[in-house]
């Protein structure tokens, strides 16, 4: 994929998400949640899941925070949903090798596991400083997890 064709899939992916993202407000019912804040940008995110022994039923986020973090929730939440706890587990460890952008069998791995919206996020590479706006989110979950 050209950089160009890359830019714009990056941008309309992560700007869809922002405007209107998925799973957006606060769960009437809740079995878990947290709070995450980036202090170098300034990014905030709360992730509320409702959990039935391993298996996400519900999830939603609110967030103050740039488009990235926003569309990264919103993609991450869909991924997600109806999903095991060790489904989750190997989401994360893909999307963060597809983070890394090297371009190894890994990352081809974790391509192949992630939904397509999330082959926005290879744009990154271009802004390295807006990967831990992404990975924001995940982190939130994680910290919601334990």
């Amino acid at each position: 994929m050209s950089n160009r064709n890359l830019t714009e899939l990056y941008q309309a992916i992560l700007l869809r998400h922002s405007k209107s993202p998925s799973s957006y407000g606060k769960l009437s019912v809740c079995t878990h949640h947290s709070e995450g804040f980036n202090p170098i940008c300034g990014d905030a995110v709360t992730i509320y899941l409702n959990l039935e022994g391993s298996v996400i039923k519900q999830s939603s986020f609110e967030s103050a925070s740039c488009a990235v973090c926003k569309a990264s929730a919103s993609i991450m939440l869909e991924q997600i949903q109806l999903k095991t706890l060790s489904q989750v587990y190997a989401y994360q460890t893909a999307f963060e090798l597809l983070l890394q952008g090297q371009g190894d069998a890994s990352q081809l791995e974790a391509e192949s596991i992630l939904s397509e919206d999330f082959k926005a996020f290879l744009g990154l590479s271009q802004y390295p400083s807006r990967k831990n706006c992404a990975k924001l989110p995940w982190d939130t979950l994680q910290k919601a997890l334990k």
